[in-house]
């Protein structure tokens, strides 16, 4: 076709010059463009609907529309990842859905055991696991970077951080509990308010070192 054409006033058009169409828009801006008129809504605007329909078939759990990504190799191009939506029930009169995440290495074809990351029908964020019980679930190490690294907030101010001087800081509104069978401290401890410890207390360096332990008591040291 060596014109553009416009449909129905930009209902369509297709842009021959750049081999792009638009739909909504007489100046697509990629190879497909939908423009949509915004309004005073407070929801999201459906500019795309992607759909799999029953059609008297059940649908099994872990099925649902999805979108396939492709990269650019050597000849061509070979499966990247997947973003879909798939059912988690499988009820045929249930939508309840999860919103699931795929990624590959070099050369791997498309198949669930690529789901990296999902968010269930609750709202559970799991990551390397596709059942989460909690609001994120993680499975394997986390790295978190930053002059503040982790943070955990309740109404009380109840946090943990670790600053880029090595400092790491427990605060709570009411009490600290660690339970655990041994809890190992090289360093110095500061405690700003009462230490409470149930069980029996061991200070001082391993056995024939020659070291001194001393506790502190209202300025005066007494080993």
């Amino acid at each position: 076709i060596p014109n553009n054409l416009n449909f129905d006033s930009n209902t369509l058009f297709l842009d021959a010059s750049n081999n792009r169409v638009g739909i909504g828009t007489a100046s697509p801006a990629a190879p497909a463009h939908v423009l949509l008129a915004a309004t005073t809504s407070t929801a999201p605007a459906e500019v795309l609907r992607i759909e799999v329909n029953d059609g008297g078939v059940d649908m099994n759990i872990g099925h649902g529309p999805g979108i396939d990504f492709f990269i650019g190799e050597t000849g061509g191009s070979d499966y990247g990842g997947t973003v879909a939506v798939v059912k988690e029930v499988a009820s045929d009169a249930d939508t309840t859905c999860a919103m699931v995440f795929h990624t590959t290495t070099d050369d791997q074809v498309k198949d669930s055991s690529r789901e990296k990351m999902r968010i269930t029908s609750g709202g559970n964020v799991g990551i390397g696991v596709t059942d989460p019980d909690e609001l994120l679930e993680v499975a394997g190490d986390v790295k978190i970077s930053g002059a503040n690294k982790l943070y955990f907030y309740d109404s009380g101010g109840e946090h943990v951080s670790a600053n880029s001087g090595g400092v790491l800081s427990i605060a709570a509104g009411a009490e600290i509990d660690l339970t655990a069978t041994a809890i190992d401290i090289n360093g110095t401890v500061d405690c700003s308010s009462t230490l409470t410890i149930a069980g029996i207390v061991k200070v001082g360096a391993s056995a024939g070192s020659g070291a001194d332990a001393y506790f502190y008591t209202a300025g005066t040291a007494a080993h």
